[in-house]
């Protein structure tokens, strides 16, 4: 978890590039020639792999970082605000709202009132009662200065509106009240076994269970409703009931294309879970249905391209695995490609991409085009980013160098794994990668008739890693998989057939 004092370097990595063109663009307009010392700081912390807040320091154009960060972080916020506000519905309604506060100080009521209608109908459209709540006040406050007889009716409508729109967010109240009652029971594990923790949920879902949805009168309440009942129904077991109320919930907001739009992370991330939720329960034909959504969400709103790319590659990658598409690989590595040409991503980010892409080779047995996406993460030795896949990246780099007999290249690619372990890392004789590098040696350096007890030998270790407290190391299973091929002398994707 990121310390405070790494908010700006966090905020500014994600930024898309349109974003941070938009901000120098404006910051440059402004004329101010301090605003050149910003950008520069800018673009120092945008540089780096990982936050150094010492390197910052010793910047000249750097005075009293902390006050000068603070100006930064506010400046970046302001322009995404500017840049936002023009595609997004609730921004312009908050900004009526404000131009009509202006224009009441002013005792410009009419133009005020305009303003004012043209936010409550946006705010109807967006099922934001708050807002609708919050116009409502200011357009009695208006008729009320006036102290016109003619104006008791309409203030009569806004107070029956007011009681109704109070009623409607106390609706909403209820059901993410209930939403956050059931997560909290889910939070460890989706399917409660607990007796206790089974009845809490039951009695806790009891009252809404004869809720129809469409009397809910709001979209965040109906949302926040398929929400629980979906988790709910996962809770107790029922996956496929889960499933189908998750789909009622993507088909809500579908329903509701200007929200949709508005709210176009928390529906991409909607997206994601369902297609998470269709693989666990098999229903892998539905899943080319929610990547389509995806490209058209994006589509539709280019702020959130690196976290649609992101979502994408990894519902891609899971599912051209559990159907056993692998003849995918190619189609996958070229989007990948395309998207890191594209953003302007951080060491993180892109090892952990070239690691997917090259699992997913390896997994097919095309060891060349594994070596070279294992080959890429092998180039960021001097960056701390990811160290757990820059080690492991290197064991896989030896394997398929083995598979495709690199024998020459081979003995200098343990020298210097060897090396690399020994200087960049304080790994341990006994620790994961040193205890598989070993294997590697021992399996190379067998006669060919001893090399599956060698490989069996591997296999029985990491079995037992598996099953250890520290059992998420990166590429255990893969690794695992290939060791297994050996033994049973069959393709990886036999093996990996058979478990599925």
């Amino acid at each position: 978890m990121s310390s405070k004092r790494e908010d700006l370097y966090s905020l500014i990595q994600s930024l898309s590039k349109t974003e941070k063109r938009y901000f120098k663009m404006e910051a440059r307009k402004a004329g101010d020639k301090s605003n050149s010392k910003y950008i520069q700081l800018f673009e120092a912390i945008q540089q780096m792999d990982k936050y150094d807040e010492e390197a910052l320091k010793k910047q000249t154009f750097v005075k009293n970082l902390s006050m000068e960060k603070a100006y930064l972080s506010d400046a970046i916020l302001r322009s995404l605000r500017n840049f936002h506000s023009e595609k997004s519905l609730g921004a312009r309604m908050r900004d009526l709202i404000a131009n009509a506060r202006i224009l009441q100080d002013r005792e410009l009521y009419k133009q005020s009132l305009r303003q004012l209608t043209k936010a409550k109908k946006m705010a109807y459209e967006l099922h934001d009662y708050l807002s609708v709540l919050e116009i409502n006040r200011m357009e009695s406050s208006f008729l009320l200065r006036k102290q016109d007889r003619d104006n008791m009716d309409k203030l009569r409508e806004l107070r029956e509106e007011r009681v109704e729109i109070m009623s409607v967010v106390v609706e909403e109240n209820d059901y993410a009240n209930l939403h956050h009652d059931i997560s909290m029971y889910t939070h460890k594990s989706y399917i409660v076994r607990n007796k206790n923790a089974k009845e809490s949920i039951v009695n806790t879902f009891k009252p809404f269970l004869d809720s129809q949805p469409e009397q809910i009168r709001s979209f965040h309440a109906r949302i926040r409703f398929y929400q629980s009942l979906s988790l709910y129904k996962t809770s107790v077991g029922k996956n496929d009931e889960s499933y189908e109320h998750y789909m009622d919930l993507i088909r809500e907001y579908d329903k509701n294309p200007k929200i949709r739009k508005e709210l176009a992370f928390r529906y991409l991330v909607s997206i994601y879970n369902m297609a998470q939720k269709s693989m666990g329960i098999r229903k892998y034909n539905d899943i080319p249905v929610f990547i389509e959504k995806m490209q058209r969400l994006t589509e539709e709103n280019k702020s959130h391209e690196l976290a649609a790319f992101n979502i994408d590659v990894q519902t891609r990658l899971v599912y051209y695995l559990n159907t056993q598409q692998f003849d995918k690989a190619g189609e996958l590595a070229d989007i990948v490609k395309k998207g890191l040409a594209k953003y302007n991503l951080n060491a993180s980010r892109r090892i952990v991409f070239h690691h997917n892409v090259a699992v997913f080779f390896f997994v097919n047995q095309q060891f060349e085009e594994a070596r070279e996406w294992f080959g890429k993460n092998l180039q960021f030795k001097k960056s701390e980013a990811r160290q757990d896949l820059q080690r492991i990246a290197r064991i896989f780099y030896l394997i398929t160098q083995i598979e495709d007999s690199q024998l020459e290249e081979l003995e200098g690619s343990m020298r210097s794994t060897q090396r690399y372990f020994r200087v960049y890392t304080d790994l341990k004789k006994q620790d994961y990668e040193l205890t598989i590098l070993n294997f590697l040696k021992k399996y190379y350096n067998s006669p060919h008739a001893e090399k599956a007890a060698v490989a069996g030998e591997l296999t029985q270790y990491l079995q037992k890693q598996a099953t250890s407290p520290n059992s998420k190391w990166p590429g255990l299973e893969e690794i695992s998989l290939w060791a297994k091929s050996k033994v049973e002398r069959m393709p990886i994707i036999d093996i990996l057939t058979k478990r599925l």
